[in-house]
């Protein structure tokens, strides 16, 4: 018996970033536009590496970001009666 794909509701507000995603979004265009012939993977090696590498207080500023993301989504799913399922 085939699975039942379920419609995804397009009003839907995106899921929030996480530390990491916001450094890799702020960064990845830096990293692309010096290294042009880096792949997808390289860049995302590239981007590892370097949040291994910073130092806390740098990665503290981009976890408060993602706290104040998260907030954002927390919100507006409340207000707009979505379930969050996390997995």
């Amino acid at each position: 018996m085939p699975k039942v794909k379920k419609d995804k509701d397009p009003n839907q507000p995106k899921r929030n970033l996480s530390a990491y995603f916001l450094f890799s979004g702020e960064n990845r265009a830096a990293i692309k536009a010096a290294n042009p012939e880096y792949g997808i993977g390289d860049v995302a090696k590239k981007l590892g590496k370097m949040w291994a590498e910073i130092d806390e207080k740098t990665k503290g500023k981009y976890q408060a970001m993602a706290e104040k993301d998260k907030a954002r989504y927390e919100k507006v799913t409340k207000s707009q009666n979505y379930l969050i399922v996390v997995i």
